[in-house]
């Protein structure tokens, strides 16, 4: 069974690789330059992706897209990317705020604990991917203030807990 999983992985692994490296561009030094008609297109199909992520039913995939579809538009329109920004944002609290249990750990079976603790966990990775994707829409201006790294401005933040939390 090991073996022949292995080689299933292994084979995908393989094919993925040949295709990944097939698509590569090769760039001779020269950048290249997008027509005017190109770009035109592009951001007409950026604006209806950012209308059209509103009908994606799992919140955490709205999320994910809409700070995706956010910092490919920080380019274009840095105001409208900050709505979509804050639209995210906004959906990550409304989920911080869901997952939060009104009477604490107590009572509640290991089963529930063990899934409340997963939902956490899953909502602290969404929120991760959020942070880590809102710098680099930024980083044109900050840049031109700040060349620390993204790594030590992630671990010089601090979070604090919310104060529902109960630690004892």
């Amino acid at each position: 069974m090991k073996k022949k999983l292995f080689a299933i992985i292994f084979a995908a692994v393989l094919v993925l690789s040949t295709t990944v490296l097939a698509q590569t561009v090769k760039n001779n030094g020269q950048d290249r330059v997008l027509s005017p008609e190109l770009k035109q297109s592009a951001e007409k199909m950026l604006d209806e992706v950012v209308r059209e992520i509103k009908r994606l039913k799992i919140v955490e995939n709205r999320i994910r897209a809409r700070t995706t579809a956010a910092d490919l538009l920080w380019q274009q329109d840095e105001n409208a990317a900050r709505g979509v920004f804050q639209d995210a944002l906004g959906e990550l609290q409304k989920m911080t705020g869901a997952i939060n249990l009104p009477n604490g750990l107590e009572g509640i079976s290991r089963a529930e604990k063990s899934e409340h603790y997963s939902k956490r966990f899953a909502l602290a990775e969404l929120r991760r991917e959020f942070l880590l994707i809102l710098p680099d829409a930024t980083r044109s201006q900050r840049s031109k203030r700040s060349s620390c790294s993204k790594s030590n401005r992630l671990t010089n933040t601090t979070s604090l807990p919310p104060t529902s939390w109960n630690w004892n």
